[in-house]
């Protein structure tokens, strides 16, 4: 206030915005928190889905790559681990001068146990047997699943066919151990075959073959017991296929042929009738006995 000139008084005024400015902080705040929780959304909702579907992706990749090399029911290597693990431990045994023994199992009268427990029960099985396998061998061994109720056991460091031997005793011993399926149990054998590296087979296939010829072998023989490869199995094996291919020719064209063998009474030189008897041509035209065709006969369906 002035007065000639001269302030006479001087008027102060204040204007109180502390309310205001405390909703203006309130509204500043919850905007900010609703733009983050905008921004959240829009990247943080993505983002999630994205690492779900690429963690997922790797999961399935992971499964992919697991049951590319090994077993689905058992987790054991599956044929292909097998011949790829075989290839490096017949390059391994080239500079180191050792062996190793391939060892074809087979679960004696498995499909006896698929009737009697089910498929369920046959499979506990196979996995207990797997399990069993796996307690016997060492780290540089390799124990596969072929399939079925096939397995096979590569034996590294073997020296003579005593200690291959004696490996596979100890692995049928191991197998042979009561099982509980369910509520019932099962006893398990196995039949084993055993080829030699380097002496049954310088490659994987080879090796495999002569193992599988060795148990054939073995369960022919009565199941429940072991048998080294020899080369006269490869030769029976292939008369035998040669044998059935005949077999089943003759079958097709019908080209059996019907002897009548006359039967007579000694006592008083008469004859009393006739045995029927078949004869089968072989592809050179003579007439294979019976006692050869007839037992592959039998087995063939």
């Amino acid at each position: 206030m002035f007065a000639d000139g001269r302030p006479q008084a001087v008027v102060a005024a204040y204007v109180d915005l502390t309310e205001q400015r405390a909703h203006f902080r309130d509204a500043f705040l919850l905007a900010t928190l609703a733009l983050c929780f905008l921004i959240g959304g829009a990247v943080g909702v993505p983002t999630i889905a994205l690492y779900r579907r690429t963690r997922e992706k790797r999961q399935a990749d992971r499964r992919i790559r697991f049951l590319a090399h090994h077993d689905p029911l058992t987790g054991l290597a599956n044929r292909a681990q097998l011949v790829e693990k075989l290839e490096n431990a017949l390059a391994a045994i080239a500079s180191r001068g050792e062996g190793l023994a391939v060892h074809f199992l087979d679960v004696d009268n498995f499909k006896e146990v698929n009737d009697t427990l089910g498929h369920d029960g046959g499979d506990f099985l196979l996995k207990r047997v797997a399990e069993r396998l796996c307690t016997v061998t060492r780290a540089e061994d390799v124990v596969a699943r072929l399939g079925g109720d096939e397995f096979v056991v590569v034996q590294a460091g073997v020296r003579d066919t005593s200690q291959a031997e004696e490996f596979a005793r100890r692995l049928s011993s191991a197998v042979s151990t009561p099982t509980n399926a369910g509520e019932q149990g099962a006893v398990a054998s196995i039949s084993v075959g055993i080829a030699l590296a380097p002496a049954d087979g310088s490659s994987p296939e080879r090796l495999l073959k002569s193992a599988d010829l060795a148990l054939y072998k073995s369960k022919a023989e009565g199941r429940n017991c072991v048998r080294f490869f020899s080369p006269e199995m490869d030769a029976a094996l292939q008369s035998r296929i040669a044998l059935e291919r005949t077999l089943r020719d003759a079958v097709l064209h019908e080209r059996f042929v019907l002897h009548y063998q006359p039967i007579f009474e000694i006592s008083d030189y008469r004859l009393i009738g006739f045995e029927a008897l078949i004869r089968m041509p072989g592809e050179d035209g003579r007439l294979i006995p019976p006692l050869n065709f007839i037992p592959i006969a039998e087995t063939c369906s």
